[in-house]
Order: C-alpha cells, then structure tokens, then sequence
C-alpha cells in the first residue's frame, strides 16, 4: 500500500474530495503518518487492518458516499471474525476507521455529520487484575529454561523490570549496571530492527531488584556472545544490526520477534497457561506487584512503569500512601 501513494496529491480539492475512493484517503492518511513521525508498529497496525478489513468493504467506494451504515456495517463484519477474539481487537479496527473518516474531513470530503454516531462499541475491556500471579510466573520461567533456555531471561526483564517484548530484545549489556542495580531503557528491536520507544516516558533508567540482577549474571554466564559456537556465529549483516545484545540465538544473533512468540507459546502449557496468553501480561504482574506491596506511591509506580499518564498505572493498581522510591526489592521477596 505504501509505493502506491506516489503520484497522489497532499492536497484534494473540494470539487475532487467528492470523487475520490475510500482507498485513496487510506493512503493518504498512511503517507502523513509516515510524515509526521509515527511510529512503525502504530504504522503497521493501520495498514493491517486498511488491508484486512476496511478496505475490502469500503475501499472502491466513492468517500462522499460513506455514511453512519457503512460504521455499522463494519461493526458487523468485525464482531462476525473469529481472530478478533476480545473487544479491545474491534476496538482498535474501529479507531483505524475513525482515523480514515477524520484524513476524510480534513480534506473537505463531506460526510454526514452522525457517521460515528450511536455505533454500539463494544466495552472495552480493562485490567481486573494481573494476568500472572508469582507461581505462575515461576512456572512459565521453569517451563521456558526446559524448551528454549536462552530465553528464560525474557520472563524474568518482563515481570521484574516492566519491559515490554521489543524492549526486552532490545536490550544490550551496555543498559545494565550490574553492581548499582540499574537498567536503562533506550530502544526497541523489531525483527532486528532498531525503533524508537513507545513514549517519551519509556526511555528511562530503573532501579532493578538484586533478584533479577542475579538472574542476568547467571544468564550471561552461560549465554554471552562467547558462548556462541564458532561454528554458528555471525558477525551480522545489512539486516542484523550490531549490538552486545542480552538474549541472542543460537547463531548469535538478535531474535526475531515472531520466533520468540514460538518459543512463548511452546512454554504456555507446561506451565498449566491457556494458549497464547500474551507476553504482556507480565508487565502487569510487575505493576501489579509494585502497588501491592504497600512501598510505593502511584507517582512512583507510574515513572517505573514508564507510563506517559498517571491514569495508566492506575488502571492496574489501587492509590496508596507511601514515601519515595529508593531501590527496588520487592521481587526478591515475592519470587526468591
């Protein structure tokens, strides 16, 4: 979808708004992403669901001639898919929509005024509470050392320092302090490739239980770059950026993220885990563990979490009363 915005105005008449087909604006409104910075995987999400359910409805469809039905037609064929498993999944379809109907209006196509309105969304879905409770997490950990070593670290940054999957793989021995406990968050890998972070505030530099310092001492005592067979080991190529990366294959090299959901899923039944429950479930468990634990305030656990609005962190957490943050121990207690 992307090479075929060349040729395409940025600006659309008012006479030309009225001729113009859905899947015109769609590129459009991909191109000024682009343009404006946004980043790759938001960029991603919207042209999976342009290509796999927007655009077949409505893509050869004139814009002008959109209306409140075609919302709710979409509804229909989104809530009638059996991927789309959770609310949160028509929802982010839906917010895709809006976002083409608003590239729309912006370029003075005139849509009816109620096209968005009364739709019936579904509810979203929140946190009740975290995914994973400590033996649980123990479990999936035992269960990743028995299928893919290598990446039992994986569970451990997760659920005892917040970081998210592309941060995780992202990570290089040059974040970590082993002996001030402190890691530092600054990019994300994407099958091997090097993108920016979700937020401004998910670049930070956290103060880590000595629980999981440990656990990164003994992973790389066993899985360094030097333990890699010479055999196998790359010194990397145009795809494969360079790097002293924490969790590498077997061929030394960073991993891809589709490859590492098939190790996570391979350790979900082991652990007594229904299919495919995400991996991001551990980043709840670890704010879920920082509220329980009495020590912190929500402030707090928000600049931890990393989260840009307080109203995130709260959202998996109860307020509690509690003085500054001066390390960070409660794993040890909870998982040592």
């Amino acid at each position: 979808m992307a090479n075929a915005t060349s040729g395409a105005s940025p600006e659309v008449g008012r006479g030309a708004a009225n001729t113009q087909s859905a899947a015109f604006y769609a590129l459009q409104m991909l191109d000024r992403g682009r343009q404006l910075g946004y980043r790759g995987t938001t960029l991603a999400c919207r042209e999976s669901h342009l290509r796999l359910h927007i655009l077949p409805l409505v893509g050869a469809r004139k814009a002008s001639s959109l209306t409140r039905s075609d919302s709710l037609a979409l509804l229909d064929h989104l809530r009638s898919q059996s991927r789309l498993r959770s609310p949160n999944s028509i929802l982010g379809v839906f917010r895709t929509w809006r976002a083409l109907l608003w590239q729309m209006r912006d370029a003075d196509v005139p849509l009816p005024a109620n096209i968005l309105s009364r739709v019936g969304l579904p509810q979203q879905r929140r946190p009740g509470g975290p995914l994973f409770c400590t033996d649980k997490v123990a479990e999936v950990a035992a269960s990743m050392r028995g299928a893919a070593p290598r990446y039992e670290i994986s569970i451990w940054l997760a659920a005892c320092a917040g970081l998210r999957i592309g941060e995780v793989l992202g990570l290089t021995w040059n974040n970590i302090d082993l002996e001030q406990n402190r890691l530092s968050v600054t990019q994300q890998l994407f099958n091997r490739e090097i993108r920016k972070l979700k937020t401004r505030a998910s670049y930070a530099t956290l103060p880590v239980d000595r629980f999981l310092v440990d656990k990164l001492q003994e992973h790389r005592e066993r899985f360094s770059a030097d333990s890699v067979n010479p055999r196998y080991r790359t010194s990397g190529n145009g795809s494969t950026p360079q790097g002293d990366w924490v969790i590498l294959n077997s061929w030394g090299r960073p991993l891809r993220n589709n490859y590492f959901y098939k190790c996570w899923n391979s350790a979900l039944p082991t652990a007594s885990l229904p299919s495919r429950v995400p991996f991001h479930g551990l980043r709840h468990y670890y704010i879920s563990i920082l509220a329980e634990s009495g020590k912190y305030s929500p402030t707090t656990i928000q600049a931890l979490a990393r989260h840009g609005c307080l109203k995130s962190t709260l959202s998996y957490m109860h307020l509690l009363d509690d003085p500054d943050v001066k390390g960070v121990n409660v794993f040890s207690t909870a998982l040592g």
